[in-house]
């Protein structure tokens, strides 16, 4: 019995390999770095939704008591942020700078307890209207939705 055929693919087999390992190096050394501007992207939503999230955290006050007065007879047991959405003037991307930045739209879903019905929950709608100056300005609080019987008309 004569040699294999293993012993002839073999070197055939070590040049191929060789030759991938060295188009996937090629490819990592010289290839466009991809997610650099997903990176950039994502840390400016990131900067923005911290933001806002602080911004809900320090009107919890008065977001509760909005939605008290809201219905009257509710206690809020607690806030829970529901939507951050950057909104562009020119409907692109957000820049990095936050130069196209019109607004950010805020929806915070509140649980409460009423007299009568017992887990309500109410969204509060807001915008923050970027004024340029990296200062964010909050509009008025507006009850989108909610599961109250009874909403004051000034509140909608």
């Amino acid at each position: 019995m004569g040699k294999s055929g293993f012993g002839k693919i073999r070197p055939f087999l070590l040049a191929a390999m060789a030759l991938i390992l060295v188009g996937f190096w090629i490819l990592a050394a010289f290839g466009r770095p991809r997610g650099d501007a997903d990176a950039a992207k994502v840390d400016v939503a990131g900067n923005l939704r911290s933001t806002a999230e602080r911004h809900i955290k320090d009107s919890d006050k008065s977001l509760r008591e909005f939605v008290q007065y809201a219905h009257r007879t509710v206690t809020v047991k607690r806030l829970e942020p529901v939507r951050i959405q950057p909104v562009t003037t020119d409907g692109g991307d957000l820049k990095p700078d936050l130069s196209n930045l019109k607004y950010v739209e805020i929806e915070v879903r509140a649980v409460w307890d009423g007299w009568l019905h017992k887990s309500g929950e109410t969204v509060v709608a807001y915008r923050l209207a970027h004024r340029g100056n990296g200062q964010l300005t909050p509009s008025a609080f507006k009850v989108l939705r909610t599961t109250a019987w009874r909403t004051r008309s000034e509140c909608q």
